[in-house]
């Protein structure tokens, strides 16, 4: 038996959501409230984002992304980030372990 050729990017289309909907994607590891402080250490906004370096925890793994900082602390910056499934990622993450990086 052939496959339907007239009905085949359909049905492509839809195993692939269905997929997508069953494999669990990794969610990063923020900082805790407690430990962003933010009644002693101020959260200041950024006026654009500035391109980043950052280390990034999961669950699994530690990963550098190339990242975007939007706000931080004295001690940490929240960043975001594209994955590589073409999700949208966002952490607050130490500031030691953030560097920028040239623009594009």
């Amino acid at each position: 038996m052939g496959t339907n050729k007239r009905y085949s990017e359909a049905v492509d289309r839809r195993m692939s959501e269905r997929i997508d909907q069953a494999v669990p994607r990794p969610t990063p590891v923020t900082l805790t409230a407690a430990e962003l402080d933010v009644a002693n250490h101020p959260i200041k906004q950024a006026v654009s984002v500035i391109p980043v370096l950052a280390w990034v925890r999961f669950p699994e793994t530690a990963v550098q992304a190339e990242a975007e900082a939007f706000e931080w602390t004295d001690k940490a910056v929240h960043v975001s980030w594209k994955a590589a499934d073409g999700g949208r990622h966002q952490a607050w993450v130490w500031a030691s372990s953030v560097e920028r990086r040239a623009q594009k």
